[in-house]
């Protein structure tokens, strides 16, 4: 009972997340070679979708132009992400802010990661399957290191 609650608190922190990073993309214009890196972090599938669309735009995106090209499913998705605050007078605090969102976003995928094999590790325990339980537990290592550095920069 109290995974399916760390499951939907996760996945509730992940779509806050994916939004305000997305409502910074599409209300700020960023630049589409950065908003390409950020394809990896997106994992809800209609925000991915969104993304995928609004990077196949040629040049800069007209949200009015961009909306009547969405499928209908998707309008209301992105016109809630554009009534997001986003303060856009600032340069310097909407690259910080940017910047904080894709770490956060960066250690929602690694707990969500560490989970996964963790309740692999658990799994295969009874399995008697030594190397590769081995194997998972090294890249558990590794996966904590790493959240372990970006919860530091995040201090």
């Amino acid at each position: 009972f109290e995974k399916k609650d760390e499951e939907s608190d996760s996945k509730n922190r992940r779509d806050v997340l994916e939004d305000y990073l997305l409502a910074h993309i599409f209300q700020t214009f960023s630049n589409i070679q950065d908003a390409e890196k950020l394809k990896d972090l997106i994992k809800t599938p209609v925000r991915k979708k969104l993304l995928d669309l609004y990077l196949s735009q040629e040049g800069s995106v007209d949200p009015i132009v961009f909306t009547d090209r969405l499928p209908p499913e998707m309008v209301e998705i992105f016109s809630n992400l554009l009534l997001i605050e986003v303060k856009t007078e600032n340069l310097e605090k909407i690259e910080d802010e940017e910047k904080r969102l894709i770490k956060e976003l960066k250690m929602v995928n690694l707990r969500e990661q560490i989970l996964f094999l963790s309740q692999e590790v658990q799994r295969k325990t009874n399995e008697e399957n030594t190397p590769e339980i081995e194997q998972m537990q090294r890249e558990l290592s590794i996966l904590g290191q790493e959240l372990s550095v970006l919860e530091g920069e995040m201090v």
